[in-house]
């Protein structure tokens, strides 16, 4: 649930994700679920990030950090195992 105070269009709403959405491929996701208005429907949509250029999103997603200011942070990878030093954070913004 993101509460901070960056991204006013995103308070109150699930952020969720997934690894990747081809295999082999660093292609993870990061969507949005609005808070549903009437019982059982959430709208949802995907959240677009331009990390590297013409790259949507380029990385693993490993999972979510949330600081105490309820600021969100991205937890990825360039490769798919523990290797290196590819792991990044990024904050969303």
């Amino acid at each position: 649930m993101y509460r901070g105070s960056a991204r006013h269009d995103l308070v109150g709403n699930y952020l969720f994700g997934v690894w990747s959405q081809r295999y082999g491929s660093a292609d993870g996701a990061v969507f949005i679920a609005e808070v549903a208005k009437e019982q059982g429907i959430w709208k949802h949509k995907k959240l677009r990030f331009q990390i590297k250029p013409k790259v949507e999103f380029g990385h693993y997603l490993l999972g979510f950090g949330q600081d105490d200011k309820g600021e969100v942070y991205l937890l990825t990878t360039y490769k798919n195992r523990p290797k290196g030093k590819t792991g990044k954070i990024y904050q969303i913004r």
